[in-house]
C-alpha cells in the first residue's frame, strides 16, 4: 500500500510540473509581443497636445475625457476610459512661467475630473472630488494655472 500511494504521489507530482511548464510556455508565447498602450502608435510614442494659443508662453488645449478601443498589445481594441482617445493622454511641454488653460470636455458616463500631481493651483481646480465639484456627463471645466516650478508631473481622472 505504501510503495502504491508513493508512485500516485510521483505521477501527481509530474503532472503538476507539466501543467506548470504548460501554463508558462503558454504566458510567454501569449504575451510576448509588447502592450500597445496608445491608441493607433507604437508603445512608446505619447502623443503631444495641440496648442491652439500663438502666445509662446500660454499653452491653451483641449482634453476630452472619453470611451474609447485601444489595443493592449493582444491583437484587439478593448474598451478603455481615456483622455483625447489615448492612453496616456496627450503630453504637456511646459517651462515655468507658462500659463495653462485646458478646455475640458466630458463625453464619459460619470462625472470626473482632471487631476495635476503636484503643481500648484488653486483648490478649485485640482480635478479631485474633495476640492472641485466633479464635471458631469456632457458638461466642461476650464482649468487655468501657471506653471511656478520646474518638474516632472503628471495627470489623471477621479
Amino acid at each position: 500500500m505504501r510503495a502504491f500511494l508513493g508512485k500516485q504521489k510521483r505521477v501527481l507530482a509530474m503532472g503538476t510540473s507539466v501543467l506548470a511548464l504548460a501554463a508558462v510556455v503558454f504566458t510567454a508565447t501569449r504575451f510576448a509581443t509588447s502592450a500597445l498602450a496608445v491608441s493607433d502608435v507604437d508603445p512608446y510614442t505619447v502623443p503631444v497636445v495641440d496648442d491652439i494659443n500663438p502666445d509662446p508662453d500660454i499653452v491653451e488645449t483641449t482634453i476630452v475625457a472619453q470611451p474609447a478601443g485601444v489595443d493592449i498589445g493582444i491583437g484587439q481594441d478593448v474598451s478603455v476610459l481615456t483622455f483625447n482617445g489615448t492612453v496616456p493622454g496627450p503630453e504637456f511641454r511646459l517651462k515655468v512661467g507658462d500659463t495653462v488653460i485646458v478646455h475640458f470636455r466630458n463625453e464619459i458616463a460619470h462625472a470626473t475630473g482632471i487631476h495635476w500631481h503636484g503643481i500648484e493651483l488653486a483648490n478649485a481646480a485640482d480635478g479631485t472630488p474633495l476640492t472641485q465639484n466633479m464635471v458631469p456627463p456632457g458638461d466642461t471645466f476650464l482649468y487655468k494655472f501657471k506653471v511656478t516650478r520646474p518638474g516632472d508631473y503628471w495627470y489623471h481622472p477621479h
